[in-house]
């Protein structure tokens, strides 16, 4: 077993250990958002177990069941909770538990130091986030106690894909909150290339100061010397190929299929590989050919050559690299860059 899988197995366990905990914590707490009997609490743990059991699949059609079932509960519980929050006139989406939190922030909360994990996770979360984020009345820049906003979770804990369904529905990207932290400095103290990139992307400031007088790429430097020096123990070292040489092999591998599905092939390619610098070549690909068999475009048979063509292709520039070491370098090289222009 190498360091890679005792990785992942380690955070699943956790996953697993902390949702069982939720659980037993739902049944004990008879009333919870707003001090009034809700399911609330129990919408986050149905979430939280079904992503355990969806990330911890051993295989396809396990991981599809889990996703399902999950879903169905999610819907029921939050029919639960919708009709307690009517009574009041109320928005369920929006009612917060003795932190100030709604459900809309516990969903964009992830703390993995693996960031393979949170990936994964972040692949599982996306639909309830979605489904909550269809009601109209959700204040998408609720702040809790701590005057953190949804997206303030979301850019701490990594999840750019999240964080982008934020900022569609029109979150503020340059939100505050207690100590003047913006969604940008969260992001650039942990590390978090990808919703640094997202959050530049979309027009974040990236000279605000906080309460401290730190800007985001002095955090970020901050946050990288701080790992080098003092966090040996959580280092993950991953096997990961150069996101261009990846994406040159994968339009090779395009080229010689039908043409008229390319478009498609090449925007599930996208989808997949995100912000990412490096890229975990089986995860990445699982996730492409997942989305390209459920639209029919790829037998079984056709995916797992697909794959073996690809694999083979970048097996050469493959390395293995400190995940948290190589983000935190390319997100202090984002910031110097865009601090430069």
């Amino acid at each position: 077993m190498n360091q890679h899988t005792r990785n992942i197995i380690v955070d699943s366990l956790i996953l697993v250990a902390f949702s069982s905990l939720l659980g037993g914590l739902s049944l004990l707490v008879s009333k919870s958002f707003s001090g009034d009997p809700n399911p609330a609490l129990d919408l986050i743990t149905v979430m939280k177990k079904a992503e355990a059991k969806e990330v911890n699949a051993s295989s396809e059609q396990e991981e599809k069941e889990a996703r399902v079932k999950g879903m169905k509960e999610f819907e029921q519980t939050l029919k639960e909770g919708e009709e307690l929050a009517a009574a009041e006139g109320k928005a369920f989406v929006n009612m917060t538990d003795p932190h100030g939190r709604t459900p809309v922030m516990w969903v964009c909360y992830a703390n993995y130091n693996n960031i393979e994990t949170t990936l994964k996770l972040e692949a599982t979360r996306a639909p309830y986030l979605d489904r909550l984020l269809e009601d109209p009345r959700v204040e998408i820049d609720r702040k809790d106690k701590d005057g953190w906003t949804a997206l303030h979770w979301a850019s701490w804990s990594g999840l750019d894909r999240l964080s982008d369904m934020l900022i569609e529905r029109k979150a503020d990207i340059n939100n505050r909150e207690g100590n003047g932290f913006t969604p940008l400095m969260l992001a650039a103290m942990r590390g978090n290339f990808q919703v640094a990139a997202l959050l530049l992307e979309k027009g974040a400031d990236m000279t605000a100061v906080n309460k401290f007088g730190k800007n985001a790429l002095q955090l970020a430097e901050e946050g990288a010397l701080a790992y080098q020096s003092s966090f040996d123990l959580t280092k993950t070292e991953v096997s990961k190929a150069p996101v261009d040489s990846f994406i040159r092999a994968y339009e090779k591998a395009v080229a010689g299929l039908p043409p008229e599905h390319a478009p498609e092939f090449m925007e599930a390619m996208k989808k997949a590989v995100g912000r990412q610098s490096f890229v975990e070549t089986g995860y990445v690909l699982q996730l492409i050919t997942r989305s390209l068999s459920s639209k029919n475009l790829l037998t079984e048979e056709q995916s797992g050559k697909f794959r073996e063509e690809i694999t083979g292709a970048i097996a050469e520039n493959s390395r293995i690299i400190d995940v948290r070491g190589v983000a935190f370098e390319h997100t202090v090289d984002l910031l110097r860059k865009a601090a430069e222009k």
